[in-house]
């Protein structure tokens, strides 16, 4: 059976792992939302400041 799964293995190992190590970790993608979510806050409060009222 093992010898079924070497050709598998060998591919999971050289082809898709090395892509596996290059994907953010939810944590990462968690704190570049973050991220985005206060400067989002920042440009909404800039625009705020400087809005003219007619």
């Amino acid at each position: 059976m093992k010898k079924l799964y070497e050709p598998i293995e060998k591919i999971f190992e050289e082809k898709l792992k090395p892509g596996l190590a290059k994907l953010p970790t939810q944590a990462q993608i968690d704190a570049a939302r973050a991220r985005e979510g206060e400067a989002a806050d920042h440009r909404e409060a800039e625009l705020s400041r400087t809005a003219v009222e007619p």
